[in-house]
């Protein structure tokens, strides 16, 4: 599997921060950190890792041959690396030549493929691809069941054009199939189709590319061992081929064209061998298929009844690696699956029998644990997480709040309490399990904040010895569905808010773009404020809004926090509110506090053509 470049300026140094890109193999694994560093580890049998002697490493080792790559790509027993400008180079097996030299003999340094200019690299089995900057795709390797997609099935030691592949944005190599993804959003494949991986309606393997059935608007795609995945522009996805430990995301057998797995909001995704990752919107990891070596991540070997013939512990639906949160990329191959998380630190977990996680032994880990930096791979640092339900509520409406550690607590030495933060008395407090739960409520309107903390068992407010803390803000004010008035053309849309509450859900009618701009000020004011709302599905309350100033764009600074949002200084209850648009709106809604005491809040959009002129409904 692949991995992308690293930003100029990363952090170097030990390999317990700063990673910024991770690429994995059947039983190797690289990472790149900062420009000029490069780490290998795992199986070196065919001198994959370009590191003598050939001998298997646990812990991350210096590979100075690999500084400066732009990108590495692992496939069963070689490696392919990118370097500027362009240039590939390879080291490992070659048995089908898939070192792309115009040799089958194994190498243990690195060998050129001749080609310059390439934009993307994939490593499939034993074969491997590349994208140029002209969009043409070029493979080498193994070609038995056709998957270099030259019309032919002869194994090839230097590069082939897949002929009449123009015009393609990204690539990934199957065991023994391949993908392309063109620009016009549709996704191509040729190879092994024993069990639908092409996505063609057929189980007729081919050596030419073929349309995947029904996918016009991909925007990612990766491959297994025998099945394929699409990321659509609506963040949701499709999966296609076997499905013999659920790694197609739902239950049934094997599907020869595309289904959606029921995940939204997806910003990432990755293949192994018969599992899937994925990560969405909210900073969640989910994984699915089979666990027989722990690469779901969920701290058991058996997740559910079996699936399939896979074994008993392959899981057919989405489950979440709780300890792989925050997530900025992912991968997977094989049996094992990696995370790389806040500040750059690398997690992996899954099969490690060469040592392929890097934690300095040969034995699976069921839960993530970090690598190449021993001394704080367990125990996991604490998270918290602290929910109100419902956060908006009628005076006297007992509300509920949540709050959930990402591992078991006490008896000793911890527990979870839950605070009052006006009276600094507890609402609750729990000395075992992972959650804890305590209701709230007010009598008169009001906002009010309350703190969870994982500290020692003491129910003082704060209590000493804290691992880990978070808020939430309950507020009580009128509610209901509220009548609204007014039109939603070109002119002023108007909401009544008598009975509304102090609220106002604002949804843009038109899904296009994966985020939109608003701006607000209020009228005859000089402050502007601003903020890039990410994509929510409608009908569905947002949680709040990504903080992001654009002075540009709003055409005065200004801040948004994540909401709902106070009155500011300055601003006045019930004082109408323009809404300018400056990109495509898309399907978004915004909860805007007017105050306490407001009874109408006047919206208006602008600088939007017709068709995106928002429409108003009741939160």
């Amino acid at each position: 599997m692949v991995s992308t470049a690293p930003p100029a300026g990363a952090v170097s140094g030990p390999l317990c921060s700063g990673v910024t890109a991770v690429a994995a193999g059947q039983t190797h694994a690289f990472a790149l950190q900062g420009p000029t560093k490069a780490w290998g580890w795992g199986n070196n049998s065919k001198g994959q890792l370009t590191v003598s002697p050939n001998t298997s490493r646990s812990t991350p080792t210096p590979i100075d041959s690999l500084a400066g790559a732009s990108a590495l790509a692992a496939g069963s027993m070689f490696t392919v690396a990118l370097f500027p400008p362009g240039t590939v180079k390879t080291a490992g097996a070659n048995a089908y030549g898939q070192l792309g030299n115009g040799t089958v003999t194994d190498s243990r340094s690195l060998v050129s493929t001749g080609l310059n200019d390439v934009a993307r690299i994939d490593a499939g089995g034993s074969h491997a691809l590349a994208l140029a900057t002209n969009g043409t795709v070029w493979a080498w390797g193994r070609n038995v069941e056709g998957q270099l997609g030259d019309g032919t099935t002869t194994n090839r030691s230097t590069p082939t054009q897949v002929p009449g592949l123009t015009d393609v944005v990204s690539i990934a190599a199957g065991w023994n199939h391949s993908l392309a993804l063109k620009s016009d959003g549709t996704v191509w494949a040729w190879g092994y189709n024993s069990t639908g991986q092409l996505g063609n309606g057929t189980k007729t393997s081919t050596s030419t590319p073929t349309q995947v059935s029904g996918i016009t608007n991909a925007t990612a795609i990766d491959a297994g061992t025998s099945f394929s995945l699409a990321l659509l522009a609506d963040k949701t996805l499709r999966s296609w081929g076997s499905n013999t430990s659920g790694q197609l995301g739902s239950p049934g057998g094997s599907r020869t064209t595309p289904s959606a797995i029921t995940l939204a909001n997806v910003t990432k995704i990755a293949a192994g061998n018969f599992h899937t990752l994925a990560t969405t919107g909210d900073g969640k990891t989910y994984a699915w298929g089979s666990n027989s070596a722990g690469q779901l991540g969920t701290g058991t070997p058996k997740v559910g009844p079996p699936v399939g013939n896979g074994p008993a512990a392959s899981s057919s639906t989405p489950v979440e690696v709780v300890n792989a949160s925050g997530a900025t990329a992912i991968e997977a191959n094989g049996s094992s699956s990696y995370a790389i998380r806040a500040g750059g630190t690398l997690w992996a977990w899954g099969g490690n029998g060469s040592g392929q996680l890097g934690t300095g032994t040969t034995s699976n880990s069921y839960d993530p644990v970090q690598t190449g930096c021993p001394n704080t791979q367990q125990p996991l640092p604490w998270s918290l997480v602290l929910v109100a339900e419902p956060p908006v509520a009628a005076p006297g409406t007992p509300v509920v709040l949540h709050a959930v550690a990402n591992q078991d607590v006490g008896p000793t030495p911890y527990a979870i309490h839950i605070f009052d933060n006006q009276t600094g008395l507890p609402v609750a407090s729990c000395t075992s399990g992972s959650s804890c739960a305590g209701p709230v409520t007010s009598a008169t309107p009001q906002s009010r904040t309350y703190t969870a903390y994982v500290a020692s068992p003491s129910a003082t407010a704060p209590p000493p010895f804290i691992q880990a803390s978070a808020t939430a803000t309950v507020m009580w004010g009128p509610t209901g569905p509220g009548p609204y008035s007014g039109s939603c053309d070109k002119g002023t849309a108007v909401l009544d808010m008598t009975s509304q509450g102090t609220h106002a859900h604002l949804k843009f009618a038109q899904p296009s773009a994966d985020e939109t701009w608003v701006c607000f000020r209020v009228d005859n004011a000089s402050a502007w404020v601003g903020g890039r709302i990410a994509v929510i599905a409608p009908d569905v309350t947002p949680s709040g809004v990504a903080v992001d100033d654009d002075a540009a764009a709003c055409s005065r600074p200004g801040n948004l926090a994540p909401g709902p949002h106070p009155l500011r200084s300055g601003d006045v209850a019930g004082t109408p509110y323009t809404i300018d648009t400056y990109a495509d709106a898309t399907s978004a809604s915004v909860c805007l506090t007017v105050g306490a005491t407001a009874k109408r809040v006047t919206v208006q959009a602008t600088n939007a053509p017709p068709a995106l002129i928002p429409s108003l409904d009741g939160v």
